[in-house]
C-alpha cells in the first residue's frame, strides 16, 4: 500500500508561484528544499502533471528587467571583440552544463538516500509482520487447546451432574428407609410399652394371688377338715403359681435382651444417622470423594439391611412372647 503524500498541489502551485517570482526556475530539489518533506522524484513528477493539466503555466525563464538593462547599459558602453564573445558564451554553457550535472548527481544521491531508508524501513516492517504471523499462529493454536480443554471440562462436568443426581437419588431413599426405620421403632416402642403394662398387671395379679394363697393357707390351718377339698384346690393353686414364677423369670429375661438389643439398634440407628450427615457434607467434594461416598453409602445400606433382620427378629420374639403370655392367662383363677 502506497503512503500518503505529505503535501497538496496547492503548496506546490504556492511554492512554485514564489519561486518563480524571485526569478528562479522550479524544479523538484527546490520545491523539496522550501516545503521541507516529500520526495524528489514525487515532487517532479506532481510538476509536470499539473503543468500538463494546465493548473501551471509552461515555466520559460527570461531573464528579469534589471539584467536587461544592465546588458543594454553594457551593450551600449562596449563592446566585446566576436572571439571573447563567443569564448564567453562557451564558457557559459559549459558553466551550466557542469552545474546541471553536478544538480543531476546532488538529486540522485539524495534519491539514493531515501530509498534506501524506505528499504530499511520496509525490512523492519516485514520483520514486524513475521512476527506478528508467527503470534498469530501461536495465538490459533493456543485457542485450539483452550477449546479443546474447555470442551473436556463441560463433558466431565456433565459427568459429575450426573453422578450428583443419581447421588441425590440415593440419599432420598436413604432418607426414605430411614423414616420408615423411625416408624418402625416408634411401633416397637408402642409394643413395649404395651408389654411393660402388661408385666405391670401380671405383677400386680401376682401380688394378689400371693396375697390369696396367704389367706387360703391360713384358712387352711382353721379348717384343715373342713376344707380338704380346699386344700386341694391350694395344692393346685400353688403348682400353677410355681409354674407362673418360673414363666414370669423366662419373660423378664426377655423383656431385658429385647430391651439390649433394642438399645444395640438405636445405636445403630444413629450410627447411620452420622453417616448419612456425614455424606451430606461429603456431597459438596464429589470430585475427590466420589468412591468413598459410595462405599459410606453401601455400609449404610448394608447396616440398614441389617437393621431390618434385626427387626423382624424382634418382631418374631414379640409374637412368641405373646402366644406364651395367652395361655398363662387362661391358666390363671378368675
Amino acid at each position: 500500500m502506497a503512503r500518503p503524500k505529505s503535501y497538496t498541489d496547492e503548496d506546490v502551485i504556492r511554492i512554485v508561484t514564489q519561486l518563480c517570482s524571485d526569478g528562479r526556475k522550479p524544479t523538484g530539489w527546490l520545491i523539496k528544499e522550501a516545503l521541507g518533506r516529500g520526495k524528489i522524484a514525487s515532487i517532479q513528477a506532481d510538476l509536470d502533471r499539473l503543468i500538463a493539466e494546465g493548473k501551471l503555466p509552461e515555466i520559460q525563464m527570461e531573464p528579469s528587467g534589471g539584467s536587461n538593462s544592465e546588458l543594454r547599459i553594457v551593450e551600449t558602453s562596449y563592446e566585446l571583440p566576436v572571439e571573447l564573445q563567443d569564448m564567453l558564451s562557451l564558457k557559459e554553457l559549459e558553466l551550466g552544463k557542469i552545474l546541471r550535472e553536478m544538480t543531476i548527481g546532488i538529486n540522485d544521491k539524495a534519491h539514493a538516500h531515501y530509498e534506501t531508508l524506505i528499504a530499511a524501513r520496509i525490512r523492519e516492517l516485514d520483520a514486524q509482520s513475521d512476527v506478528l504471523a508467527q503470534a498469530k499462529a501461536t495465538a490459533e493454536l493456543d485457542k485450539r487447546d483452550m477449546e479443546i480443554r474447555l470442551q473436556k471440562q463441560v463433558e466431565n462436568n456433565e459427568v459429575f451432574e450426573d453422578q450428583i443426581e443419581n447421588l441425590e437419588n440415593r440419599l432420598t431413599n436413604s432418607k426414605t428407609e430411614k423414616s420408615d426405620l423411625v416408624q418402625t421403632i416408634n411401633q416397637m416402642t408402642d409394643s413395649l410399652s404395651k408389654l411393660t403394662e402388661k408385666a405391670d398387671q401380671q405383677y400386680a395379679l401376682l401380688d394378689g394371688l400371693r396375697q390369696t394363697i396367704s389367706d387360703k393357707d391360713k384358712a387352711h390351718a382353721a379348717m384343715e377338715v373342713k376344707l380338704e377339698h380346699a386344700v386341694d384346690e391350694a395344692k393346685k393353686s400353688k403348682l400353677q403359681l410355681t409354674d407362673l414364677l418360673a414363666h414370669y423369670e423366662v419373660v423378664k429375661v426377655q423383656l431385658n435382651e429385647k430391651s439390649t438389643l433394642l438399645k444395640s439398634t438405636q445405636e445403630s440407628l444413629n450410627q447411620s444417622n452420622n453417616q448419612i450427615s456425614a455424606q451430606r457434607k461429603e456431597n459438596t467434594e464429589l470430585t475427590a470423594t466420589n468412591r468413598l461416598l459410595e462405599k459410606n453409602l453401601e455400609d449404610a445400606e448394608s447396616e440398614i439391611a441389617l437393621l431390618h433382620e434385626q427387626k423382624q427378629h424382634l418382631e418374631t420374639d414379640f409374637f412368641e412372647g405373646e402366644n406364651t403370655k395367652n395361655p398363662i392367662k387362661e391358666g390363671l383363677p378368675q
